[in-house]
């Protein structure tokens, strides 16, 4: 089944609303679940909506994809403390 970025974002949507929406939860106990159009999303949530199209797309392995997104958050996690050590 091949899906768009709003399909991904209009999971927790409303069969009455017209604009797609993202839904967010965090870890902590105390924030409350909220649906926004993806447009007024925050951008990491745009961002992973636009990974998840892009990797389903590919229709690659749940397996696969974990052990590649696990390389890209180190990846990524040490560019984040080098621009800390940098600045």
């Amino acid at each position: 089944m091949s899906r768009s970025p709003s399909d991904h974002a209009s999971i927790h949507a409303d069969a009455s609303e017209s604009a797609p929406t993202s839904t967010t939860q965090s870890s902590s106990a105390n924030e409350t679940l909220t649906s926004v159009p993806l447009a007024q999303a925050p951008a990491h949530v745009q961002l992973a909506v636009d990974l998840i199209y892009l990797l389903e797309q590919h229709q690659l392995s749940p397996e696969l994809v974990l052990k590649a997104l696990r390389i890209v958050e180190q990846d990524f996690a040490r560019k984040a403390a080098d621009q800390v050590t940098s600045s």
